[in-house]
């Protein structure tokens, strides 16, 4: 389990009060004393213990195959990761897989600690990654690091979930104050027309061909724009048509009823007609859409070609 896996569970939050009680029979050494405490330890320990694996193989295959072959030196490799997690001089010096390795493991902790969406204690992940990576005595056992870690990840996603759905809520009351105004100013324009669902329509060129109605498969060309002009989707970006039944789209397409083969329009539709309070990749909550619509065939849906 590496520590970048780790860390990109947490999501993002800054959190309080899961901190562990340590098996340490001296009470007065327990280091834990805080949620990030904790959190560095574990991590320390889940990093510590992958590595040992690693390294253990790895000197097994080498001696196995050359019984002089040199052993990871890992009081070298200790002191190369806590050097890269401090921003010391590393040991250049030495067995060269160790320092190799050792420096490469070290730049990568580094990195991913500072990545991290939490703060994370050195001198605590220091300590039990090396009793793990040298099987010393831990303060946790890897059953209960993984007991915290799983209550940790839950409260941590709960927390981004709550946190993540407040700002949604908040954008889409702002989205809806915004597109009431803009649909009230847009209605007012020349040339823009209503129906009874509240889609304000603007034909652009109107089309001479078969009309659409509601056992329409319908082909069409699209771009889709949020009322501050960013696109979202766009079939002519991608270069081919799209074909819809009417009940399989979103309800505001729905005033392409009674067009004809070769109309351009735009459609303006209000939130609760599109994808209402729920986003939808670059469409936040509440927002209204534009499309402009170029309607290039229309075919009635029967028994023999549904």
């Amino acid at each position: 389990m590496s520590l970048k896996m780790n860390l990109k569970k947490a999501l993002v939050a800054v959190c309080t009060g899961l901190v562990i009680n340590a098996c340490d029979t001296n009470k007065n050494s327990n280091p834990l004393k805080t949620e990030i405490d904790s959190v560095s330890y574990v991590v320390g320990m889940f990093e510590g213990d992958q590595v040992r694996k690693g390294l253990d193989f790895r000197d097994s295959v080498q001696t196995t195959q050359d019984p002089k072959s040199t052993k990871t030196d890992r009081e070298l490799w200790l002191k190369n990761i806590e050097a890269n997690l401090n921003g010391t001089a590393t040991l250049t010096e030495g067995d060269s897989f160790s320092v190799a390795t050792s420096n490469a493991e070290g730049a990568r902790l580094r990195d991913a600690i500072a990545e991290a969406p939490f703060k994370v204690n050195n001198v605590i992940f220091l300590r039990a990654y090396k009793a793990h990576l040298n099987q010393e005595s831990s303060l946790l056992t890897l059953d209960q690091a993984k007991e915290f870690w799983g209550k940790y990840s839950a409260k941590v996603k709960a927390e981004y979930q709550a946190k993540h759905q407040a700002q949604m809520d908040s954008v889409g009351s702002i989205n809806l104050e915004e597109g009431q105004k803009f649909l009230a100013e847009n209605k007012a324009k020349e040339g823009i027309t209503e129906n009874e669902e509240g889609i304000q329509i603007e034909i652009l060129e109107e089309g001479t061909g078969a009309v659409v109605t509601e056992n329409s498969e319908v082909t069409v060309h699209y771009t889709g724009t949020l009322i501050d002009g960013t696109k979202f989707d766009s079939s002519v970006d991608r270069g081919k048509p799209f074909s819809f039944k009417f009940g399989s789209v979103i309800q505001g397409w729905n005033a392409l009823k009674g067009m004809k083969v070769g109309t351009k329009c735009n459609l303006y539709i209000p939130a609760d007609k599109a994808y209402g309070a729920q986003a939808q990749g670059a469409i936040t909550p509440n927002s209204v859409l534009i499309f402009e619509i170029e309607v290039l065939e229309t075919k009635e849906i029967t028994p023999e070609n549904q």
